[in-house]
């Protein structure tokens, strides 16, 4: 009887022992699969969303990079879609290299869910930006510019370097020529569209820049959307038209306070529209209150009567800066101190929605 108790014991031991082990590795299994199925991936991803599209890069890419660390099941597409995002950070931060990794990647594991066109155009920037830094302060000669035109029959992405060579030699149609030539066989990317309404305006083919800009502001990838907002402000300068440059320059500095093109531009009109009509000098014998003078057709003043002439200048965008204005603003068409050849992308009009996408459509011209 001792002995038939003894066993009993020894198998109910044994089966506790199971029933332990078997409970620890049931729970570690449904820690993994809740960790896999829930996550802050998304959170992750939709925060970065929003520092991009106020134009906070590095604050994105590392949201984004933390996402892509976090694991969940059912999210290849997603990570996808933040990999475009986090693409486009690394162009605007110029670390070029990372961004035609970050693209390189993306088309290795694409699904069909991005566009492939669209992939190799910003695959293809990406590209000619990395190239070019290679060449950073050194002037191009004929023959490199020769080599490169052979080079683009057959690599389009070259068309995008050369349009570069061209800007550094201040040759502004032939930049715009190489970018027209880069679309005829690529479709166009934000960030071509912006380089090519930038020429366009420069060149004072103010029509052929605004269909430019349309097309760039409906692209599916939405990298340099901050930056054509800013040609748009350019193009009502253009027309002398200051009051409405001022209004859309106060909306988009609210839309895009990272973007220090707009902010510089909008403090730049802010001193043409608000002019300050209180006399200098009170006591004195006149005591008349100034009155700005009507801007001529490039948005300078001209209120300079020391040698009597009445030249309106012509000089469209480039010279909108008032150069040799008494407050020395020279803003110009210089492009501005951001992303690529000195220039500084989603969804800038509207919160995210449930599961953002990089390719939703946006009426930023609106």
């Amino acid at each position: 009887m001792a002995g038939k108790r003894r066993k009993n014991n020894k198998r109910f031991q044994q089966l506790m022992i199971m029933y332990v082990v078997v409970t620890i590795l049931f729970g570690s299994i449904l820690a993994v699969l809740w960790a896999k199925s829930s996550s802050n991936k998304e959170k992750l991803r939709n925060e970065g969303i929003e520092s991009f599209n106020g134009g906070d890069y590095k604050t994105a890419a590392s949201l984004f990079e933390k996402s892509l660390e976090e694991k969940q099941w059912f999210s290849a597409k997603m990570d996808l879609d933040t990999k475009m995002y986090l693409g486009a950070c690394y162009l605007r931060m110029n670390r070029y290299s990372d961004a035609v990794e970050c693209y390189r990647q993306i088309n290795e594991k694409n699904n069909g869910s991005i566009d492939e066109t669209l992939l190799i155009s910003l695959t293809e920037t990406a590209e000619s930006m990395n190239e070019m830094e290679k060449y950073k302060g050194k002037k191009a000669d004929d023959n490199m510019i020769e080599q490169m035109k052979n080079l683009a029959r057959t690599q389009p992405y070259m068309y995008l370097c050369l349009a570069s060579v061209y800007n550094e030699r201040k040759e502004t149609k032939e930049a715009r020529e190489a970018l027209e030539n880069y679309i005829k066989v690529r479709p166009v990317n934000s960030y071509v569209a912006y380089e090519l309404s930038t020429a366009m305006i420069n060149e004072k083919k103010y029509a052929e820049a605004k269909d430019m800009l349309e097309q760039g502001l409906k692209a599916s990838d939405n990298n340099y959307k901050d930056l054509l907002n800013y040609n748009r402000i350019a193009l009502l300068e253009a027309d002398g038209d200051l009051d409405g440059a001022f209004q859309l320059a106060t909306e988009l500095k609210e839309q895009y306070p990272k973007c220090e093109a707009i902010q510089k531009e909008y403090d730049f009109l802010y001193t043409r529209i608000n002019i300050n009509t209180t006399p200098v000098n009170p006591n004195s014998d006149a005591n008349e209150t100034y009155e700005p003078a009507e801007p001529d057709d490039s948005g300078e003043e001209s209120g300079d009567e020391g040698d009597g002439s009445d030249e309106s200048s012509d000089e469209g965008y480039d010279d909108g800066s008032d150069e040799g204005s008494d407050d020395g603003s020279d803003e110009g068409f210089d492009e501005p101190d951001e992303g690529y050849d000195d220039a500084p992308g989603d969804d800038y009009d509207d919160e995210p929605e449930e599961e953002p996408s990089y390719y939703e459509d946006t009426d930023d011209a609106a």
